[in-house]
């Protein structure tokens, strides 16, 4: 074929074909993340390490308690688990001290949402309680903790406790 015939043959194809075509293809929907989606993208485990030191007052046998709270949460879509290790290190009015080591684990309710168009979830819980072990003799040998709801806000790469107010902990994401 010569170069003029193939050059027409081009021309009417295109002219034929169109360079769209007549089909009207509306564009692909792109789906939104849910908070959830954004939350578990990111990790299904998440967890926090505080350090607390209490000063008890007489009649109470101990002066001070020192501890480290560990707390893991495992997410999911509606459930999870909360893990929480407590360490202490307790100091006796009348000398001495010992260690413990308290963990409970417990179901939580998620609750995923939105607040001013940032991802959040409400993690709630009920009260529980676990014996306490110990290097010696504790004068309370179940420690308790009250039944939790906190409200936690993804930012980046943290879930930020942002009620109850007082609260100040973020968890960051923790190894599968």
């Amino acid at each position: 074929m010569n170069d003029p015939t193939r050059r027409a043959l081009v021309a009417v194809a295109l002219l034929a074909t169109g360079c769209g075509g007549d089909e009207k293809r509306p564009p692909p929907v792109v789906r939104q993340e849910s908070p959830a989606d954004e939350v578990l993208r990111l990790s299904a485990r998440w967890s926090n390490a505080a350090a607390d030191q209490s000063l008890l007052s007489p009649p109470s046998a101990i002066s001070v308690i020192q501890s480290t709270t560990r707390t893991e949460l495992s997410l999911g879509e509606t459930s999870g688990t909360e893990r929480v290790i407590v360490a202490e290190t307790v100091e006796f009015r009348s000398g001495g001290g010992l260690r413990c080591e308290t963990t409970f684990e417990s179901p939580v309710r998620l609750r995923y949402g939105r607040r001013e168009g940032e991802a959040i979830v409400e993690v709630t819980r009920g009260a529980i309680a676990a014996p306490r072990r110990c290097s010696g003799a504790h004068p309370e040998p179940t420690l308790r903790l009250p039944e939790s709801r906190v409200v936690l806000l993804l930012t980046a790469d943290t879930l930020k406790v942002i009620e109850p107010r007082v609260d100040r902990r973020s968890f960051l994401p923790s190894a599968e």
